[in-house]
C-alpha cells in the first residue's frame, strides 16, 4: 500500500509504503530502480508518514510513524543520516519532513510533541527547535504540515487539533 509519493523533474518518483519501504520508479520505464527499508519500520509495524525531496534531487528525507527521519542519498540508495531515533526531538510520530529550497541547506520536520526541528544538512548535530503552543492547555499540538517560503528565509506549519497555521522565521 502506497502511503506517499514524491515526484522528480528527472522522470523518477519515490514512494513511501505502509510496509515502510522507500521504492525509486523510472517513470519513463514504469519499473522500480531500487529500493530500501526504513529504520523504525517493516516487522515494528512502522509506515512510512511523510517524504521529501531535495531540490536537487539527490536526497530525500523520510519520516516513519515509529517517529524515526532518514536521509537517503538516492544515487547510492544509502541513508547518510537518521534522526529522532528516540523521539527526542519531536516526539514518537514524525509526520512531516521538509529540504529548504534551492541548495536544501536545512531539513526541518515536525511530529507529535508540537516541537519543529531544524537541522544543517551534513551537520546533522547542529539543531534548532521551535515549539508550538496548542490552542487549549493540556491539549497536543501535532505538527502535521512543514513548508518553506520560496526564498527559505522562513518556514509555515500547521498542526492538530485544530490546524493553525503558523509562520517562523524572517518576512522576505
Amino acid at each position: 500500500i502506497v502511503g506517499t509519493l514524491v515526484g522528480a523533474g528527472d522522470g523518477s518518483a519515490v514512494v513511501g509504503t505502509a510496509a515502510g519501504s522507500v521504492q525509486v520508479w523510472d517513470l519513463s520505464k514504469q519499473t522500480p530502480a531500487g529500493s530500501v527499508q526504513a529504520q523504525g519500520s517493516g516487522d515494528e509495524g512502522a509506515s512510512i508518514a511523510s517524504i521529501v525531496m531535495s531540490d536537487n534531487g539527490y536526497h530525500v528525507a523520510t519520516s516513519t510513524t515509529a517517529g524515526t527521519v532518514q536521509v537517503w542519498d538516492l544515487r547510492k540508495l544509502k541513508c547518510v543520516a537518521t534522526l529522532n531515533a528516540d523521539g527526542a526531538d519531536v516526539g514518537s510520530v514524525v509526520k512531516s519532513v521538509s529540504f529548504s529550497p534551492g541548495e536544501g541547506k536545512l531539513l526541518a520536520y515536525g511530529g507529535a510533541n508540537g516541537t519543529i526541528a531544524v537541522v544543517g544538512v551534513k551537520d546533522w548535530d547542529n539543531k534548532t527547535t521551535l515549539s508550538v503552543t496548542p490552542p487549549k492547555k493540556g491539549d497536543a499540538a501535532t505538527i502535521t504540515g512543514l513548508v518553506w517560503t520560496h526564498g527559505g528565509m522562513s518556514m509555515v506549519s500547521c498542526s492538530d487539533p485544530d490546524r493553525p497555521v503558523r509562520f517562523w522565521g524572517t518576512k522576505e
